[in-house]
């Protein structure tokens, strides 16, 4: 099974950099978007552990223009199997906040490629009752360590 996280190589129309370029590509490379965050964990859980259980990889795929604009596809970037280092964590938003217990705010944020102000206004509406998985793209975690050594993202790239 493929599961896929899409993402825009454009701000969205309701972020205040719309559509100028994300720089998750290039964030990607440079090792500085260590995680997505997306929306029900419990979702993902299920997910990342049938790839860690060999029965499943995760695609990252980049929309060619503005997501579901017309002539937009979708290109993929990275194929990653549980060996590439990938992993989840839990987080919930407090205040607006990205929170896990012990990490400061502005250290997740930056780990998502983003500048702390893009976070706060991408994330600017996170649902306080809902639970959010970090998709980590490399072997590092906020708790419990590393997996061993961090690689790099690339490790799965096409």
């Amino acid at each position: 099974m493929t599961f896929t996280i899409r993402i825009p190589n454009k701000f969205p129309s309701k972020h205040p950099r719309r559509y100028q370029a994300t720089g998750f590509v290039i964030a990607m490379e440079e090792k500085r978007l260590l995680h997505f965050i997306m929306k029900d964990y419990a979702k993902w859980k299920r997910y990342m552990d049938l790839i860690e259980a060999g029965e499943g990889c995760l695609s990252i795929q980049e929309w060619t223009s503005a997501p579901r604009e017309r002539g937009s596809s979708l290109s993929e970037l990275y194929n990653l199997k549980a060996s590439d280092g990938i992993g989840i964590e839990k987080l919930v938003f407090n205040d607006g906040q990205p929170f896990i217990e012990g990490i400061p705010p502005e250290a997740i944020k930056v780990n998502c490629g983003l500048n702390v102000t893009d976070f706060d206004d991408w994330f600017r509406k996170a649902d306080p009752t809902a639970e959010y998985a970090i998709i980590h793209l490399t072997e590092f975690r906020y708790h419990g360590g590393t997996r061993g050594t961090i690689s790099a993202v690339g490790d799965g790239k096409k």
